[in-house]
């Protein structure tokens, strides 16, 4: 027993590699793969820990050019010189801040500094910015197509609108786009950013019941009428009428307005543009819930212009919505309960 272990003694000593010991390959192998496996296992816990913490770190602020801006000599820019090309530059440059972006994030950020800086001048005591160029007229109407598109940019923001309709609700901001638009001091795509920026504002009641305080009836209806607006701006019209005539204190109104609406409706509805067919047949819908609406429909015979309309079919939706709407108009009531109708 004693000259076994000698002599394994001695064979480990003078013959390393005769048997499978530390240096031996199938040792080297072993080792190896565990090396291999211990870095993977690092590697793969190191990147979970990396995902994890970086999860759960609050996102940095994005970055905004406008913060950099010098809005003293902005503002001293376009009052001094309110009809120069340089100050439509760089009103046009202020809007692309919001338009030409990439991320909803940085125009976001963008709108929160103008408004912060009050870049419209919207809280000066004095004049604001959007009175002093739409008002004057002898300022260039290449800076008021500039501003109003500055203005309907902001207005496609909530955080915009928040802005516009800060001070007194934007009372005297609509006064001064009404005004504007009533005067003619502004047409073409001016005139069509203008009420764009009329009709995202009026998303909201409070800016319906004051455009109808304001008589903004009396030039919507026949601005409609005379079947002469772009594309562009027969949407917004076709839309911002939807949201009148939705609003709580436009009943008497429409009774007072029952011959110019029913025209400028059937205007909107002689129109191959499709994209106004939602908002024409949504005001219609809510005009024929009147009874003197109705009434007067039928005595000018305002079914033709349905029937032509759903003859020629547009929209989609035309189909659905133009048979009911030839109900409702006749006097025909709906029970969805009991799937049944009456005849008022």
């Amino acid at each position: 027993m004693t000259e076994e272990v000698e002599k394994r003694k001695y064979r480990n000593k003078v013959l390393p590699n005769a048997v499978a010991g530390p240096s031996s390959p199938t040792s080297m192998r072993r080792h190896r793969s565990l090396h291999e496996k211990r870095a993977t296992y690092q590697k793969e816990t190191s990147e979970h820990r990396v995902t994890f913490v970086d999860s759960i770190r609050p996102a940095s602020p994005i970055y905004c050019f406008v913060s950099e801006l010098n809005f003293s000599k902005i503002s001293s820019q376009l009052f001094n010189n309110p009809s120069s090309r340089k100050s439509a530059l760089l009103i046009q440059a202020l809007r692309q801040q919001i338009t030409v972006t990439s991320s909803k994030e940085y125009a976001n950020r963008a709108i929160a500094i103008f408004a912060e800086k009050d870049v419209l001048c919207l809280k000066s005591r004095k004049q604001s910015l959007i009175a002093m160029i739409l008002m004057g007229t002898e300022n260039g109407f290449e800076v008021k197509e500039q501003l109003c598109r500055f203005v309907n940019a902001i207005a496609s923001f909530k955080a915009g609108r928040n802005y516009l309709l800060a001070v007194g609700g934007g009372k005297e901001m609509l006064i001064q786009l009404q005004s504007t638009l009533k005067a003619r001091r502004i047409h073409g795509p001016a005139q069509d950013h203008a009420v764009a920026a009329i009709e995202k504002l009026s998303v909201r009641p409070s800016v319906c019941r004051e455009l109808l305080s304001l008589g903004f009836f009396d030039w919507l209806l026949p601005t409609i009428d005379t079947g002469r607006l772009s594309p562009y701006g027969a949407e917004f019209c076709a839309a911002l009428l939807l949201n009148l005539t939705l609003s709580t204190n436009s009943p008497a109104l429409l009774a007072r307005h029952a011959d110019q609406m029913l025209s400028a409706m059937a205007s909107l509805l002689r129109m191959k543009n499709t994209g106004v067919c939602p908002f024409i047949n949504g005001a219609l819908y809510a005009a024929f819930a009147f009874g003197r609406i109705r009434a007067r429909a039928r005595e000018t015979k305002f079914e033709v212009h349905l029937q032509s309309k759903l003859e020629r079919a547009d929209c989609a939706m035309d189909q659905l919505h133009i048979p009911f709407l030839l109900k409702q108009m006749r006097g025909v009531s709906f029970d969805l309960n009991n799937s049944c109708c009456a005849v008022t």
